[in-house]
């Protein structure tokens, strides 16, 4: 189920639980043969083919070349089949078929040389999941074999190939299940075509942020102040530029940061921005984010930090809510109180080595095609700081929803100790104070604390692809309620000849392109209902202008 009523609390990630053990793939006795297909046959044939293997080379030594060839071929034949009936009755996890103490063999090899530090079979077979050219995949379980342990074997199948397989008790070899997707090896093989093709990379430079430019205009923020506020951006000589459109739409470029203030005032006269202060206890904050194209080593976050004109970039804020952050496969929220870095989070991605991130949702729950939030397209998120009978914060709780799924995503945070203290009620005091929102937008080759596999290999993204990060993310409909006042979350627009720096079609699956303008141009040759006049009929005719 995509909604999690429980609470979902995710601790120090550097502690978290270790993933199960693999075993080799078997079936309980009792299995009925009509509810597994080829289970029983499955079985024997497999047994008899890793024989069959070892006859070969006890015959290999001793006999023709002739002989040992033919012998090859049928034993092949009987291997295939059983790895074919295998992989059929096989109960597919999220590796698909695994074979533990077996070592599969094909014609090529993807990579030179294997990939190192992976630490559980089940990062390897990620890898594999990552790679379209990968077909099958071994990883080194033993300790401390130089050219063995912690490597991943990638395997390259030609079509209707299977593996051959060896008994090697030191490794553990599987196929991809077809059905678990992760990410990050498309988008890098798709940057190096296009830099090989064309010699780099359509991605903007960031051209810098002047003192003078740094007031950008109001931006729409229903229920605070008088339901708006201005928007501050951080200067600097390689920061990226903050657009707001039409005073809905916050739309940063990477490498940008943007305040939310009261009052937007250029600091080289003589005063800086008076920042906004969210008093969110008791309340919900609402708004609308559409992350799509934005991949692997892309973060849009939306923070509240403690900022003060004079120190403006509050990275290490005594106490920080980070609402979101994330791309279209990962999501984190999380809390944090003064020195602790780590925090507790909720949601989705991370993790690298021996540890794992955040699991709160899966893969299918959010992505592009997700089924809970398709991340392809805009989706509203709602963080709601509830309250005991006292007024004092117990929770946060996260809700990300999207118009026609009719499951959410659901996350709550309410147990955070540290040092001994209670961080909860330590942030109660600083939301109380209030917190000033915080928007950004970078990318990065190492963000393996939000979207990397983890030792499970559960994670959304084998590499992080800064360079295919699109140039621009964006927010809207934000807004401030007291807590379980359900409003809508939806933007009128104003003025429709103006760009909304959309994501690059580039970035979206061609079907969805494809369909989305096929459709438009349907409704736009369709004719609508004539319109009745005092002396005929006038037929008129759609006009819909594809931006």
């Amino acid at each position: 189920a995509c909604s999690l009523p429980s609470n979902t609390s995710a601790k120090d990630p550097m502690r978290a639980a270790e993933p199960h053990k693999i075993a080799p793939a078997d079936f309980p006795d009792g299995i009925d043969d009509e509810d597994v297909p080829f289970c029983k046959a499955g079985r024997r044939r497999g047994a008899f083919a890793r024989t069959a293997v070892a006859l070969a080379v006890l015959v290999a030594v001793g006999i023709a070349a002739s002989i040992v060839m033919t012998f090859q071929d049928n034993t092949f034949a009987r291997a295939s089949a059983a790895v074919g009936e295998a992989i059929m009755a096989a109960e597919h996890g999220s590796c698909g078929l695994v074979e533990d103490g077996i070592e599969y063999h094909s014609r090529s090899r993807l990579q030179k040389a294997p990939i190192e530090e992976i630490t559980s079979a089940e990062m390897c077979c990620s890898e594999c999941e990552a790679d379209p050219a990968c077909g099958a995949w071994t990883w080194g379980k033993q300790r401390n074999i130089v050219g063995l342990s912690d490597l991943c074997f990638l395997k390259e199948l030609d079509e209707g190939e299977v593996p051959i397989r060896l008994q090697r008790r030191e490794v553990i070899s599987g196929l991809p299940s077809q059905q678990v997707k992760k990410h990050g090896v498309r988008a890098s093989m798709r940057v190096a075509e296009q830099v090989e093709r064309y010699g780099n990379y359509t991605q903007e430079v960031p051209q810098g942020v002047l003192a003078n430019e740094t007031c950008l205009g109001s931006l729409s923020v229903t229920g605070y102040g008088y339901g708006n506020v201005s928007i501050y951006a951080l200067p600097g000589p390689a920061a990226g530029q903050v657009d707001v459109l039409e005073g809905d739409w916050l739309v940063p470029h990477l490498n940008s940061r943007a305040y939310f203030a009261d009052r937007c005032r250029h600091p080289e006269l003589g005063m800086g921005p008076q920042f906004a202060n969210l008093k969110l206890l008791g309340k919900t904050i609402r708004y609308t984010t559409d992350l799509s194209g934005a991949g692997c080593g892309c973060n849009a976050e939306l923070r509240l930090v403690a900022a003060a004109p004079d120190d403006i970039d509050k990275e290490n804020s005594d106490f920080r809510v980070d609402l979101q952050g994330g791309n279209q496969y990962a999501w984190s929220s999380q809390l944090h109180v003064k020195r602790d870095w780590i925090g507790i989070s909720t949601g989705y991605g991370g993790g690298e080595g021996d540890w794992n991130g955040k699991r709160d949702w899966t893969g299918s729950d959010f992505g592009p095609g997700g089924n809970c939030i398709d991340t392809s397209k805009p989706f509203d998120v709602a963080v709601s700081f509830h309250t005991d009978s006292d007024g004092v914060m117990d929770a946060m709780e996260v809700t990300l929803s999207q118009f026609g799924k009719a499951k959410t995503l659901f996350a709550r945070l309410d147990d955070y100790a540290y040092q001994g203290k209670n961080g909860i009620r330590a942030l109660s005091k600083a939301l109380e104070v209030g917190l000033t929102p915080s928007i950004s937008y970078s990318a990065a080759d190492d963000l393996s604390w939000l979207d990397g596999l983890g030792k499970d290999g559960k994670g959304p993204c084998v590499k992080d692809v800064p360079e295919a990060c699109p140039n621009t993310v964006r927010f809207y409909g934000f807004s401030v309620e007291p807590i379980h006042k359900r409003g809508p979350n939806f933007v009128l627009r104003k003025n429709y000849s103006s760009p909304l720096f959309g994501a690059p079609l580039s970035s979206l699956a061609h079907d969805t392109v494809m369909q989305a303008v096929g459709g438009l141009l349907d409704k736009a040759g369709s004719p609508q209902p004539s319109v009745s006049g005092g002396v005929g009929t006038a037929d008129t005719t759609s006009k819909i202008t594809v931006v």
